[in-house]
Parts: C-alpha cells; sequence; structure tokens
C-alpha cells in the first residue's frame, strides 16, 4: 500500500460525526479501494467536542499548518468560513472534500480556478443529488464522451 491519506475534518456536527463514523466502520474496505491507509489526523469545531481527544482543535488554521494533513473535510457548510477556508487550504497545498452547496454555488468559479492555480482537487460528489455518485463517472468513467445535458427530475434540495 502508498502512504497514509491523512484528513482534517472541519465540522463535527450530525454530518461531521457521520462521516467519521461511516469512516471508522468502513475503514478496511475504503482502504482496500483507494490503494492507500486512511486516517483522520484532525477534527475542527468552532464548539468543544463532546468526546476528549487530542485530535480536537477549535482553530482549522491548525490543520492548514500541518504539513502531514493531505486532504481537508469541509462539513460546516453555509457561505463563511466556508469559503476562506477551502480557500486557504488549496492555497496551502490541501484537496478539498466538501458537501457544501451553499459555497460551490455562490463561487465556483473561485474555487475551481484556485484548485487549478495550486494543482489540488475538489471533491464535492456529495453535496450533488443527495450524494447520488454521479460526479466521478461524469468526470472519469465518461470523460471521453461529449456530454451536452443531463436530464432528470431534481428535487427541490438538488443544485
Amino acid at each position: 500500500m502508498k502512504k497514509t491519506v491523512k484528513l482534517g475534518l472541519v465540522g463535527y456536527g450530525t454530518v461531521g460525526q457521520g462521516v467519521l463514523k461511516i469512516l471508522n466502520n468502513n475503514k478496511r474496505s475504503i482502504e482496500q479501494r483507494i490503494g492507500s491507509p486512511i486516517e483522520v489526523a484532525a477534527i475542527c469545531d468552532a464548539r468543544e467536542i463532546p468526546v476528549k481527544s487530542s485530535l480536537y482543535t477549535n482553530n482549522y488554521h491548525d490543520l492548514l499548518k500541518r504539513s502531514d494533513i493531505d486532504v481537508i473535510v469541509e462539513l460546516i457548510g453555509g457561505y463563511e468560513p466556508a469559503r476562506t477556508l477551502i480557500l486557504e487550504a488549496l492555497r496551502a497545498g490541501k484537496h478539498i472534500v466538501t458537501a457544501n452547496q451553499a459555497v460551490l454555488a455562490k463561487y465556483w468559479d473561485e474555487v475551481f480556478s484556485t484548485a487549478r492555480q495550486y494543482g489540488r482537487l475538489v471533491y464535492f460528489e456529495a453535496s450533488v443529488g443527495g450524494g447520488i455518485p454521479v460526479i466521478e463517472a461524469l468526470n472519469e468513467g465518461l470523460a471521453a464522451n461529449n456530454i451536452k445535458e443531463v436530464v432528470g427530475i431534481l428535487n427541490g434540495t438538488t443544485n
């Protein structure tokens, strides 16, 4: 296996706790699929988290300063400080995973131009269509196709 992929989780509310639980429960399967071990190296939330942990910080800059963290998982939602966090993380050489529909809808160009400038990736599958796995299929599996439109029935929370 390759080097351990270290994650910095920002946002430890309902979604953040759920993500951590899924990562822990499916660790072996995820590692086999990606070909590398994964580790949650830090958890950041503005509130004190209920479980005492050396992983915890209330300042996301602590995660950005760490050279060992490869990916920032942004789960705080809203426009700010999510936008600033994402941009600063990209500039710090971190890849991004986000479920934040609002920040992507409003700041798409800024986020993706910054990602391109710094050679980083932004994964946002969880923010689209309730997590229906369509983005990766379009970007990777169907990359050679010339898709002009996608048609379907969308609910009120789908971007």
